[in-house]
């Protein structure tokens, strides 16, 4: 697989191993030691793990009644070759420690690496696969310095000459960000580093704060997850003590949203926004997180091919994010509460009409939403997604959604698009970030 400089580093000063290169290795699990032979790799999927091969074969004695000769008994996973210390590892979830050893050579002065892991599965024929606890190697307890880390399949965005871009918290971190030269397996990655703006020291927890903060931070802004392939914890003297690991695929490009309205995205607006973000993160952060996991899955959902839902996860979102600007929970009837919040902030097509949304105006007067309020219907369909049914006939769906909703499939995009434009333009109204270049609608693009 290819890799980029900063992942590259963290093979070579973390686990002090290489992809797909075999390397011995020592189990330790209850006080006994098993030797195996390690392979790390990286997944289809993208997710890292270690293989291992050539693990001992039990050598379990049962003494014989009358005190005459032992003999070995084996078990149907050991007869096929799974130690009973790994299957019990295995199926308990314990962790174990994994201890490679690069080189057997005395030039080779590496120090070996142990590693907090557990088993990911225990197979036949002496095989399976270790995944590292927490996804975290730590060489040494110290306190970090700096931290680096790698991001592949956010959005390309512009910045001056190619200059990297300053996310200031305001309340004492500074996160650099800037484009790597080359892309990295045919996608766009970006480099990044965390340091205290007073250039203190901070612990591993500090930093798992702002890794958090700045997963959900680029995940409103990109539509997706765009989470770290590794992250490297320096200390004071510029020694790797830390390491994470994450996902290596990224996900297939998205449809079009607020930060990637324009053809090229602007670095100065992720700069502006991250610190009023960052305000709001840390006062509200189990609600934002809420809102912004909506607002992505609901996105996935699509991609999945399940538009429906889609809506429905979106609306969810909405509906959080609204509670948040009232300070108070919407306990009835959310369309009109949304709509009026909507309007009260400016949001564009909140009044569905004709000449912009033709296909969604005429979709809410089939179905006697004769206000043609987006919310409305928006609101109207995530009932019909969560309960299909009739309530006035012996267990039959809805009759007129059947008719008018689901006789095009293009009309759950086009719902969908719409809850995520609402949903996308009131947080930044939410953060205080005012902005009138707005995208456009999915449907409105469509007559074009």
């Amino acid at each position: 697989m290819e890799l980029n400089s900063l992942e590259s580093r963290f093979f070579r000063d973390i686990l002090h191993a290489e992809l797909g290169v075999p390397v011995h290795a020592t189990l330790e699990y209850q006080g006994d030691t098993l030797d195996v032979i390690v392979v790390p790799e990286v997944a289809p999927n993208g997710y890292f793990s270690l293989k291992y091969y050539n693990a001992p074969a039990s050598d379990t004695e049962t003494p014989n009644a009358n005190g005459g000769i032992s003999f070995k008994r084996w078990s149907t996973s050991q007869f096929f070759g799974i130690h009973p210390l790994l299957e019990q590892a295995w199926l308990n979830s314990d962790p174990v420690t994994v201890r490679l050893h690069p080189s057997p050579l005395p030039i080779d002065r590496r120090p070996s690496s142990k590693l907090d892991a557990i088993l990911l599965y225990a197979a036949p024929r002496h095989r399976g696969a270790i995944g590292l606890n927490k996804n975290r190697v730590v060489l040494q307890p110290a306190s970090l310095k700096r931290a680096e880390f790698c991001i592949v399949g956010f959005p390309d965005f512009k910045s001056l000459i190619r200059q990297p871009i300053e996310l200031v918290s305001g309340d004492g971190w500074n996160i650099r960000l800037s484009r790597d030269e080359q892309p990295t397996r045919n996608s766009v990655s970006h480099t990044g580093s965390i340091e205290r703006t007073d250039g203190r020291e901070y612990d591993a927890g500090e930093l798992d704060d702002v890794l958090d903060g700045l997963k959900y931070f680029l995940a409103y802004a990109a539509g997706e997850y765009c989470l770290p392939t590794v992250v490297i914890g320096y200390d004071i003297q510029r020694r790797p003590i830390l390491g994470d690991i994450g996902r290596f695929e990224a996900d297939g490009p998205r449809t079009s949203n607020w930060f990637k309205n324009s053809s090229v995205p602007e670095g100065t607006t992720l700069k502006s926004l991250f610190p009023i973000f960052w305000h709001k993160w840390n006062t509200s952060k189990n609600e934002i997180t809420a809102l912004i996991e909506g607002y992505v899955h609901s996105n996935v959902m699509k991609q999945a091919g399940i538009p429906k839902d889609a809506v429905a996860k979106s609306y969810a979102g909405l509906e959080i994010l609204v509670s948040l600007v009232l300070k108070k929970t919407i306990s009835e009837d959310s369309s009109k509460t949304i709509y009026g919040v909507l309007l009260d902030h400016h949001i564009p097509n909140v009044d569905l009409s004709e000449p912009s949304t033709p296909t969604m105006t005429r979709l809410s007067k089939n179905l006697n939403i004769g206000n043609c309020r987006g919310p409305y219907l928006l609101n109207t369909v995530r009932n019909y997604v969560g309960h299909p049914l009739d309530r006035r006939t012996p267990a039959e769906v809805k009759d007129k959604h059947l008719k008018y909703l689901d006789a095009n499939p293009m009309h759950y995009f086009y719902l969908h698009d719409l809850s995520q434009f609402y949903l996308e333009y009131m947080f930044l109204e939410f953060l205080g970030y005012k902005t009138s270049d707005h995208r456009k609608l999915l449907e409105t693009m469509q007559q074009i």
